[in-house]
């Protein structure tokens, strides 16, 4: 479950950077935003699981950490764009221009409440568990 919180935590930060590197013109104009939020992923994805092998890392942060990216999000782009760029990204990063938007932004939201159900749901498995054997 680990790896599980680090892939989602990790891509929630990435797509915030992705974010913030494709607002920057110049950045966005030299470099395939796309392959800073895949290349990004895949660090934030590996720090995230070194640091939880010290420190277990429990539901509130990948809560917090969702709302401060949308948040962030939010306030960086507004609705409008928030509706294209994000998917855009992940389009521009694989190469396939023809996937539309909405397809995109499907896979997204569900990945993001799907994720954060599994994290809740794991939580209070542990929770159970943990209980179970203290007493």
């Amino acid at each position: 479950m680990r790896w599980f919180k680090a892939f989602y935590n990790g891509s929630l930060w990435a797509m915030a950077i992705a974010l913030t590197c494709f607002h920057n013109t110049w950045i966005q104009m030299r470099i395939n935003t796309g392959y800073i939020f895949y290349g990004s992923w895949l660090v934030l994805t590996i720090l995230c699981y070194i640091a939880t092998k010290k420190r277990e890392t429990g539901i509130l942060f990948s809560i917090t950490s969702m709302i401060l990216c949308i948040a962030y999000s939010y306030a960086l782009y507004g609705w409008k764009r928030l509706q294209i760029v994000p998917a855009s990204l992940l389009r521009e990063g694989i190469h396939q221009p023809t996937i539309k938007f909405a397809i995109i932004n499907k896979v997204i939201i569900a990945f993001m409440i799907i994720g954060i159900i599994i994290i809740i749901l794991e939580n209070i498995r542990e929770k159970r568990d943990h209980k179970g054997r203290t007493l």
